[in-house]
């Protein structure tokens, strides 16, 4: 290939001259320092960009930082504060706890005597002739258990359920039950329901038993329901009105059909008036 060709191939004239050609070489320096000063200034402009993508990214974790930061103090303070209130609702608990166990202690109290009264006028045991109720709390619950006394030997405070017969026990028991009845103030149902009080009882328990329900009955309406026929008959004669403002009424299943029983029903006479004591 000839000079003419290499020049061709430069982009000169095939009859360009030295000058011409040193000229071209000069232009085609500065296009490669120009080139070379773009390329390190694209090179300036791309880490530009990265620097200003990973400060914007760095903005933007540092805004949600704060956020979260945020979210984490109200949670915190959400918490203290439900922390706060669950020991209010605590210290709120225990206090009305403590107060209903005084109030129980207290009513338990002005029961105990009418318990006992009850108890002595039975006069279930020969030995151990005082009784007292004691309260206790397990597990949120609280539980009332009698407990008898012998004065004479100086015995107190013992388990009625391991020297008591099961006839004492009953009266014990019914005692319990008329104290509380009784004891309850303002009670919208002035009413004593006993499902066969006498069984079990002796006959001096049976008597006993007997009289207290008579002095009950001035107080309360009684609904007294057994299956024995003599203690129906007792009851009849010792619960037989003894004024015209009272009454007692006897109802008996008489038979059975297929339609149900048979209910007889029956009116005591009250007490004549040649039997009534006289006012002293």
């Amino acid at each position: 290939m000839g000079q003419d060709q290499r020049l061709t191939d430069l982009g000169l004239p095939a009859d360009s001259s030295l000058a011409a050609v040193e000229r071209s070489l000069r232009g085609i320096e500065e296009q490669l320092n120009a080139l070379a000063v773009m390329h390190v200034r694209g090179e300036e402009l791309a880490l530009a960009l990265t620097t200003a993508a990973e400060s914007a990214q760095r903005t933007e974790l540092s805004e949600q930082l704060v956020v979260a930061q945020r979210l984490v103090d109200e949670r915190r303070s959400d918490l203290t504060q439900h922390e706060r209130t669950g020991e209010t609702a605590t210290s709120i608990l225990e206090a009305t706890r403590t107060a209903a166990r005084l109030a129980v202690d207290e009513r338990v109290q002005q029961i105990e005597p009418l318990v006992e009264r009850i108890y002595a006028r039975m006069d279930p045991h020969p030995v151990f002739t005082k009784v007292r109720l004691a309260t206790s709390y397990t597990g949120g619950r609280g539980h009332i258990r009698p407990l008898v006394e012998d004065p004479s030997a100086g015995l107190t405070d013992r388990d009625p359920y391991t020297l008591f017969s099961s006839s004492q026990l009953n009266a014990l028991a019914v005692s319990l039950f008329l104290g509380l009845n009784l004891g309850t103030h303002g009670a919208s149902l002035r009413t004593v329901m006993l499902d066969d009080p006498l069984q079990s009882l002796d006959d001096v328990n049976l008597l006993g038993l007997i009289d207290t329900l008579r002095r009950t009955k001035a107080h309360r309406q009684l609904l007294i329901s057994t299956h024995d026929p003599r203690l129906t008959q007792l009851v009849r004669r010792k619960l037989r009105p003894v004024g015209n403002d009272q009454r007692t009424r006897v109802y008996s299943f008489s038979d059975w059909d297929e339609t149900g029983p048979k209910v007889a029903e029956e009116e005591v006479q009250a007490e004549p008036a040649e039997f009534r004591m006289a006012a002293a």
